[in-house]
This record gives C-alpha cells, structure tokens and sequence, in this order.
C-alpha cells in the first residue's frame, strides 16, 4: 500500500519530501534544533502541538532569514502544529508560527 499524501497546509515543499527537506533546512540554519514540548491536545484524527523550538543562528537559507547574516545566537521560536492522521500516517499539517519572534532575535525586525 501507497503511504496517504501528505498535505502541507503551511509555508514549505509539500508531500513527505517536501517535510524532510522543510526539517533539514532548520537542523542546518539552527544547528541542530530541539524542541521543549508545552502541551499536546488530540481528538479523534486531529493532534495539535504547542512547542518551542531552541537552536543557534548559524545559517540563514530558509526564506524567512534570507539575506540575514548568522548570528550564532541562540533561538527559540514558538509553534502550534496541528496534524491529521489516518491509518497511522501524518496525511495533512497545519502550523502557525511566530515568525515576528525569531526575526527580533536574530536582528530581522523591525525591517530596516
């Protein structure tokens, strides 16, 4: 049996592809990132996260830093994902992120 598609609702390459290359970006530009976990709510086929994800400004080729030179500052950059599962397989994602947020701490915002 084929894997469902994964349906990327948020910014990024879509399908399982696309979510590899999305989280190889962040293991680069941040240096190995991890997450601290604030809650985790599920119902039926619904899983929403609220995280923040910690990592060091070493590289900035993902479209929200282009053009940004490396801090080598630490980050924390907040999230809520929600996902949809079926047949134990993540089939479409939705995510809201503070953008705002990391861009103050690497010297993104406010725009020049």
């Amino acid at each position: 049996m084929t894997p469902a598609l994964l349906i990327q609702h948020a910014a990024g390459p879509q399908g399982r592809d696309g979510l590899r290359e999305t989280l190889a970006t962040l293991e680069h530009d941040l240096d190995r990132p991890t997450a601290t976990i604030h809650r985790v709510v599920a119902e039926d086929d619904l899983v929403v996260v609220h995280l923040t994800m910690n990592g060091r400004h070493v590289a900035s080729t993902m479209p929200l830093l282009a053009g940004l030179p490396p801090t080598g500052d630490a980050i924390g950059w907040d999230f809520i994902h929600i996902w949809r599962v079926e047949d134990d397989l993540i089939v479409e994602h939705w995510a809201c992120r503070d953008d705002v947020g990391l861009l103050a701490q690497v010297g993104g915002w406010p725009p020049q």
